[in-house]
């Protein structure tokens, strides 16, 4: 089996016979949808033809009367490649002598008709359109065809040409899937494959922090490989797919309804790409404007649609969206030569253009109109609208392969004196020179690679409302050769959501809470959805979803980045409690003085002498030293004051509470003595009192001395638990201070015991009771101190309750025991004993033991 002189491979051979063996089905279709060959076929005669493969209606037309609905801008298409045909006819550097002619049909929006057309260029089989329509049309050697736009008519036409060695260029075929040339070996096109697109998409999304979005996608070549290089790229970029949900032809309206309603539940997507072509992609919006959706979405388009908006009135469900362009720049040349058309001349159009041109842009032309009057009046700049590059490139990609393939196989070494070699070209030679093309064409400086692509630039549309119109601008770019700088945007142009003011900002698709200072991000049950965490006060926060505990010593700063070092507090002496313990402090100092001077200045009175005076005066320096206990205490914390705290403290209470014992007992002996003898016991002299106290005091002041030598008392960090940022600096004292307030304890508790035995003294001497009352009180305030100090978990409430404890402990001592002999001595009240003998308030606080 043989064609055009080549004989084909096994593989070929089966391809054709599966071909010939689906003939019927083919046929019949042909037959369904074949029309009169003016309705399908644009021709212009030449030494070589290029076959063009178009969509222009929007759907199969079943007679020549299709409606003006049915026609799409794709009937720009024909004539933009019928204008790079006329202009590369022209150039004399480029095919001299040698004239391109055309073929271009409609080849529907179905695979179908495309098979049939594609047949028409490839053989003379009754299969083809053009001999179900015409026979015997004779035409020169088809030596490439232009086309098709669709991805899955490209994969299919690409098949049935392959066997014929036949090549295709497409104006808009992006499916990557065609960059495989083992499968699609002929399969060229002036347009990047889809991983370039994708590439784009995901760069916006990038760009704008969108990292939660849902992908849809038609079930074709074009949708489901797009799709998949798009969700490949985005995932890699972190970049969630919320939902991937495909768009059949099958679809009914409730499969729609699904996707629409599985879209509305995600109510954190708010960015949602379209990768679809043909008319799918506007049924699903119709289904998404009857929902009721509480937030508005940004529709992200491919290339694929988008530009019949108006046609299906969904502009406004739209505005707002982005999609992206082939890089389709203006064309005046392009735009000038259709704008000079007159399509009643005789072959001056094709007939979608001239069908388009008498119904829409000319109603008051007739045919009764002088000829060159009704020109038609496109806009300008409308050629930037549609893909009008791709198949003036394609035609100057035939073009410039087919002169390097003459001039490289022509005898004579020029092209043009080569017509002879016309019927010769063989397409596998042309594929090769095809791949090597480098001209500048529509969109500038024009390469292939090795798989048939070319680089890959793509322009960002917007749609915005302005005064109640819809239009598209241009905000950006996107091109592969500009590596890290690839994209650009002009965000000052885009008006998110339709809203009209320009400074809005850009939607927030994220399942990504926004966590405040001191929380991290944990995964949710939902996909690709996090939530927040609080770490603990003293955590810093790695990298968003890592808490880190600082040392004691430090704390977070204001965000949460890094540990700082604490600053240790002291006490505050403008603390109110504070100021208030210094001034009681002070005043009790002032009383002890005052009280040991008026010891001193009735030292020969009887009441004075009766109560020990010698004791009296080491109990008030134990007082006085107690009211200066404070002062250390309430100093930074350091080793000499510590220390000085630390000594003060024991010796204080053994001064206070020695000479107290040894006075309770004296008067607890006497009295008892007294009730067997007359004589006095033994050591109650003042000589032997004070011998006694000494003792008492020595015992401590030996400890506190070799315990200060030792081990003494150190400042040491006060930690809060839970830690927080507040640590204080205290006095730790030794181990030996236990022993110490064991000590004095000790000698609280006999002054309790032998304050409790004298309770019965006599009426005239009861100074034992005001020492009871004392030492008690001692007591009950120290048992109460003491679970105070050892649990406060703040340094100034350890230290204010130690100094609070001390002072008023002295104060009692001062008021309960010696106010009242002061006062007796220094008023003389007049009172009556029972038997009617006047006596002094002085002798019954003490009288009694004057002898």
């Amino acid at each position: 089996m043989a064609a055009n002189g080549r004989r084909f491979t096994p593989a070929v051979t089966l391809i054709v016979a599966v071909i010939v063996v689906a003939a019927p089905t083919v046929k019949a279709t042909v037959n369904q949808f074949s029309l009169p060959t003016h309705c399908h076929v644009y021709r212009q005669p030449g030494d070589l033809i290029l076959g063009g493969m178009f969509t222009i209606a929007r759907r199969s037309p079943s007679s020549c009367n299709f409606t003006d609905e049915e026609i799409s801008l794709g009937m720009l298409l024909p004539e933009a490649m019928a204008f790079a045909i006329q202009s590369v006819n022209a150039r004399d550097d480029l095919l001299p002598n040698i004239t391109l002619g055309f073929e271009i049909w409609d080849s529907g929006w179905v695979e179908d008709i495309a098979v049939g057309v594609a047949l028409s260029f490839v053989s003379d089989s009754p299969l083809g359109v053009s001999q179900a329509c015409e026979r015997g049309v004779n035409r020169s050697k088809v030596v490439g065809i232009v086309g098709p736009e669709s991805s899955a008519k490209t994969v299919l036409v690409s098949k049935i040409t392959q066997p014929y060695q036949l090549p295709i260029v497409s104006h808009w075929a992006t499916s990557n899937e065609l960059s495989n040339k083992a499968r699609f070996p002929f399969a060229l096109r002036t347009v990047p494959p889809d991983q370039f697109q994708a590439g784009a998409i995901v760069d916006l999304l990038t760009h704008f922090s969108w990292e939660y979005v849902a992908v849809i996608y038609t079930v074709d070549s074009y949708g489901i490989h797009g799709a998949r290089e798009l969700i490949s790229q985005a995932e890699e970029r972190g970049v969630c797919i919320a939902l991937s949900a495909p768009l059949s032809e099958l679809d009914t309206e409730r499969d729609r309804q699904e996707i629409v309603l599985a879209l509305k539940r995600l109510s954190f997507v708010r960015v949602v790409i379209i990768f679809a072509a043909g008319a799918l992609p506007y049924s699903f919006l119709q289904q998404v404007s009857k929902t009721d959706f509480p937030y508005k979405i940004t529709w992200i388009g491919s290339d694929g649609w988008g530009y019949e908006l108006p046609h299906y009135g969904l502009e406004d469900l739209v505005s707002g969206g982005i999609f992206t362009r082939l890089n389709n720049p203006k064309l005046p040349a392009f735009e000038e030569y259709l704008n000079s058309v007159d399509p009643r001349l005789v072959n001056a159009a094709g007939p979608w253009f001239t069908r388009y041109w008498r119904r829409y842009l000319d109603h008051n032309c007739t045919d009764h109109a002088p000829l060159g009057t009704c020109t038609s009046q496109l806009s300008k700049g409308y050629s930037a609208t549609y893909n009008i590059a791709g198949p003036i490139d394609a035609v100057h990609v035939f073009a410039h392969g087919l002169h390097s393939l003459l001039t490289e196989t022509c005898s004579s070494g020029s092209v043009k004196n080569c017509s002879s070699m016309l019927d010769q070209v063989d397409g596998k030679e042309l594929l090769k020179h095809l791949l090597r093309v480098n001209f500048t064409g529509a969109t500038g400086p024009f390469n292939l690679n090795e798989d048939g692509d070319p680089e890959g630039m793509y322009l960002f549309t917007h749609l915005k409302q302005s005064h109640g119109q819809y239009d598209f601008v241009n905000i950006g770019k996107w091109d592969s050769r500009k590596g890290n700088d690839r994209l650009q945007l002009g965000i000052d142009l885009i008006q998110w959501s339709g809203v009209e003011n320009l400074d809005s900002k850009p939607p927030i698709s994220s399942c990504r809470q926004t966590c405040s200072a001191g929380y991290i991000l944990v995964p949710l049950e939902q996909k690709c959805c996090w939530g927040c965490q609080p770490c603990s006060d003293n955590a810093i926060i790695l990298n968003g979803t890592e808490c880190v505990s600082c040392n004691l010593t430090f704390w977070p700063n204001d965000n949460y980045e890094t540990c700082i070092p604490i600053q240790p507090q002291t006490i505050d002496l403008a603390d109110p409690l504070i100021t208030s313990i210094l001034a009681m402090a002070g005043v009790g100092f002032l009383l002890s003085c005052l009280t040991g001077s008026g010891m001193v200045y009735y030292r020969h009175s009887r009441l004075v002498k009766a109560t020990s005076r010698e004791l009296s005066i080491l109990n008030l320096l134990g007082l006085g030293l107690a009211f200066l206990v404070v002062i250390p205490l309430l100093q930074p914390p350091s080793t000499v004051a510590c220390s000085a705290s630390e000594a003060l403290i024991s010796l204080c209470f053994t001064l206070t509470y020695a000479p107290t014992l040894l006075k309770v007992n004296r008067i607890y002996r006497i009295f008892s003595a007294g009730k067997r003898s007359v004589r006095p016991p033994r050591f109650v002299s003042p000589g032997h009192q004070l011998a006694m106290a000494a003792a008492l005091i020595l015992v401590q002041v030996v400890a506190v001395v070799f315990a200060g030598l030792l081990q003494p008392a150190v400042p040491a960090l006060l930690f809060t638990s839970p830690p927080s940022d507040h640590i204080e600096l205290y006095c730790v004292f030794s181990p030996a201070f236990p022993g110490f307030c064991a000590y004095n304890l000790l000698i609280v508790l006999l002054c309790c015991y032998f304050a409790l035995l004298a309770r019965k003294v006599p009426d005239n001497y009861n100074e034992s009771k005001f020492i009871g009352v004392s030492v008690y009180s001692s007591l009950v305030l120290g048992i109460a101190v003491v679970p105070v100090y050892t649990t406060a978990s703040r340094a100034s409430q350890k230290v204010s309750f130690l100094a609070i404890a001390v002072v008023a402990n002295s104060f009692i001592t001062i008021f309960f025991v010696y106010f009242p002999k002061l006062f007796a001595i220094r008023f003389q009240a007049r009172v009556h004993n029972q038997d009617g003998e006047p006596r002094t308030l002085a002798s019954t606080l003490g009288a009694g033991n004057a002898r």
